[in-house]
């Protein structure tokens, strides 16, 4: 039972994280990251991020920049890797 409360949990932040993301989404244009830092792999595992940890954001602008740290760390951690 415990672990089910957890999957349910952890499926609704995921869904908050999703609207959080789809709500700075203007068209097939994205207002979330800068140019340079914009990858499918990268914007998945953000979604993962902020749905694991439970993160949410006030603003679009927090959204945004803490997207694009987000992203500056995942692209390290890749050229590193």
């Amino acid at each position: 039972m415990k672990n089910l409360a957890f999957a349910l949990g952890t499926l609704a932040v995921a869904a908050i994280a999703i609207f959080q993301l789809s709500t700075v989404t203007i068209g097939s244009q994205s207002q979330l990251f800068a140019s340079d830092l914009h990858s499918k792999d990268i914007e998945e595992a953000f979604i993962q991020y902020i749905a694991k940890y439970g993160k949410t954001y006030a603003t679009k602008e927090e959204v945004t920049k803490r997207y694009n740290n987000f992203a500056r760390s995942f692209k390290l951690v890749q050229e590193h890797n």
